[in-house]
């Protein structure tokens, strides 16, 4: 079983842990008996996972992203189930052989493409070229998906490109875009249109306009977002994520 707690740093800048979200009521890690816990860091503070490696009870920790990956067990060293978040009706971009090589098998029952070293677009299965351009036409009207590992500002600006070009050269009328860490705020306007903006801690910088993406599905794994989902914008909890895995797993 998979117990989420919670954390907050003293006037000592000591790390507490608690099991609720108010931090009222203090979390002993060396009496618990529980193995399994998930926990959701603070603006890439990674405190709490060296004090909680440091501790001597065994425990698992799950966390969303996390760079020190040695400490705890994030999405990006669990076998994933991406299918389930992605359309029935989609189509699968990615824009890296390396993402598709890495993630592909998470996405099941998917016509899945990518976008090779010479930026043309090919099929996980071998076809280039003109037969991929083919195999599109097969796929005609229906929806595509772009996969991103890292939703960084260069990804986003390159997924808009490639958006417009899905739209207006291939005919493509949805196009949602799968995010695994975002590392940026999502809102939408009046008129309907999706902004990424990227907050470094002492200004906002300039949004990146997303006119071509009909929704962003991305997790919480950096604690940016927080889970919901609107006609616009899925944030998936990692939770969720972990749980699964868990159940499969064990």
């Amino acid at each position: 079983m998979l117990k989420q707690i919670y954390h907050k740093k003293n006037e000592y800048f000591d790390v507490e842990f608690f099991e609720n979200e108010e931090c009222t009521k203090p979390f002993d890690i060396l009496t618990t008996n529980v193995r399994h816990l998930y926990i959701e860091l603070k603006n890439g503070d990674v405190t709490p996972l060296i004090q909680l490696d440091a501790d001597p009870s065994h425990i698992k920790v799950y966390t969303g992203y996390c760079l020190i990956i040695g400490l705890v067990i994030t999405l990006n060293n669990i076998t994933l189930n991406l299918s389930k978040y992605i359309p029935e009706d989609n189509a699968v971009l990615f824009l890296s052989e390396e993402d598709c090589d890495d993630y592909k098998n998470s996405i099941t029952q998917r016509s899945i493409f990518y976008k090779n070293a010479n930026n043309s677009l090919e099929t996980s299965y071998g076809l280039t070229g003109d037969l991929a351009l083919k195999e599109l036409d097969h796929l005609y009207r229906k929806n595509f998906t772009i996969f991103l590992q890292h939703g960084t500002q260069a990804s986003l600006k390159k997924v808009s490109k490639v958006a417009k070009e899905l739209k207006e050269k291939y005919g493509f009328e949805k196009i949602n875009l799968f995010v695994l860490h975002c590392f940026n705020y999502v809102y939408r306007n009046s008129m309907g249109s999706i902004f990424i903006r990227y907050y470094d801690g002492e200004k906002n910088h300039e949004p990146i306009t997303l006119i071509n993406i009909n929704k962003i599905i991305t997790t919480n794994s950096t604690g940016i977002l927080k889970p919901q989902n609107t006609q616009y914008l899925q944030v998936i909890d990692c939770k969720e994520i972990f749980e699964e895995y868990l159940k499969e797993n064990n």
